[in-house]
């Protein structure tokens, strides 16, 4: 599991998190609870394909499961738009942060990350996939 996965580090970590609306409202709200258990910051995004959801649900969901946990705040944002979220994320990156970027599109999210990484940022971010 990711979050087991992640307790080994120890850096600061933004999780940038989407949910399929295919999904019962539980799991959804369950995944935000489990992500404000993970990470010391949260990017909520609403995914591409909504899987017969209204626009906004999804991400709703998410939220009211974040804030049922005391999550403050100011340590987790909503953005409507995936590369938004992925960009302001990958903005903070920096030595000692760790960003996850959970996406059901990957070759997608792989294209923002790779054209975000210009040559003079090569040096000073880590990409692992």
């Amino acid at each position: 599991r990711l979050k087991d996965f992640l307790k080994n580090h120890q850096e600061y970590k933004l999780g940038v998190v989407d949910a399929a609306g295919d999904r019962t409202d539980e799991d959804i709200i369950q995944l935000g609870k489990i992500a404000a258990e993970t990470y010391d910051e949260i990017y909520l995004y609403e995914g591409f394909d909504l899987r017969g959801r209204k626009e906004g649900e999804s991400v709703g969901l998410l939220k009211k499961g974040v804030i049922s946990t005391g999550f403050a705040d100011e340590k987790f944002s909503v953005f409507q738009n995936p590369e938004k979220a992925w960009i302001n994320a990958l903005k903070q990156g920096k030595n000692g942060k760790l960003i996850v970027i959970l996406s059901g599109r990957s070759e997608k999210t792989l294209e923002v990350i790779k054209n975000f990484i210009t040559p003079e940022k090569q040096g000073m971010l880590k990409l692992e996939i």
